[in-house]
């Protein structure tokens, strides 16, 4: 059995930053709250960080045009601005990270880009797969950076393995951030590659919720959650969308893949990185 350390990264209007360790393993931050999953042998400490203000700062801060191209996929045209300037921001914004506790490998878990779907408030769980917006491709390539500048000062310990889910928002995100980290790569330094798709990392499936207003999906979607969290987790999301134990057992499955993916590297390797989705990741750590 392998233990992890998980590092969420949320880059939208309420974005956090929290940690986890898992097999009860604790971490010197304050705890904040346990959960344990359903029949498994897995515990999650999660962990609020003190640098969260500055990392929220940061990655919110985007106002992109220009041209995305993402490899595998056709070019997104947007308005090219000539002056297009995301140099500013603290990129060492990750580089207070505590060490990785020995015996465990940690996993990078990030939200994917804006699309036009967040931007309008619309419900977009896995039965909608829209492509990121011009604001989503700037947070995906500052988050890049921003890991390029972690390589940069512990090539070791940093990510250079990206997964992402089946749906395209995740894809473009990973494709772009992996480019960004790049671009101040060193020589004889490894590249950050994709590693693929993990199925495993999709969204909720929110059922027939699925593309409408965020307000008037409100109630039913916070009648669902709080189903789930007093023990109802067979409930389903919008009457047939995911339940509760569904989405709970794909957050086991990635993690444990992810985890021994990592482990089972030839190289040296104790980290990794994965684009996934905003509701899969707060479960994930709620």
């Amino acid at each position: 059995m392998v233990a992890v350390t998980t590092w969420l990264l949320f880059y939208f209007l309420n974005s956090s930053v929290f940690t986890a360790e898992s097999f009860g393993v604790r971490l010197t931050r304050t705890a904040t709250r346990l959960y344990s999953v359903e029949e498994q042998d897995i515990q999650y400490e999660v962990h609020y960080n003190a640098n969260n203000i500055q990392r929220r700062a940061f990655l919110e801060a985007v106002s992109l045009t220009g041209m995305a191209v993402v490899t595998g996929q056709s070019a997104q045209a947007f308005e090219v601005d000539p002056d297009r300037d995301i140099s500013s921001g603290n990129f060492d914004c990750l580089l207070d990270l505590p060490p990785i506790t020995p015996g465990c490998v940690r996993l990078y878990l990030c939200r994917h880009g804006q699309t036009e779907n967040n931007r309008l408030r619309k419900m977009q769980g896995a039965r909608v797969d829209p492509e990121i917006n011009k604001n989503g491709y700037e947070q995906a390539e500052r988050l890049g950076m921003a890991v390029g500048r972690l390589r940069e000062a512990d090539s070791l310990h940093a990510p250079t393995l990206v997964a992402h889910s089946k749906l395209l928002r995740a894809k473009e995100t990973s494709a772009i951030l992996a480019d960004a980290a790049n671009s101040s790569l060193k020589a004889n330094q490894e590249p950050m590659r994709i590693y693929g798709e993990v199925s495993s990392l999709g969204e909720v499936d929110f059922g027939n919720l699925d593309g409408k207003d965020v307000n008037s999906a409100k109630s039913v979607m916070m009648s669902t959650f709080a189903s789930w969290a007093t023990g109802d987790i067979d409930k389903r999301a919008g009457g047939e969308g995911d339940s509760g134990r569904e989405v709970l057992e794909r957050c086991v499955q990635a993690i444990e893949t992810l985890s021994q993916e990592v482990a089972a590297s030839s190289t040296p390797k104790v980290s990794m990185l994965a684009v996934s989705h905003s509701t899969y990741l707060r479960i994930l750590l709620s």
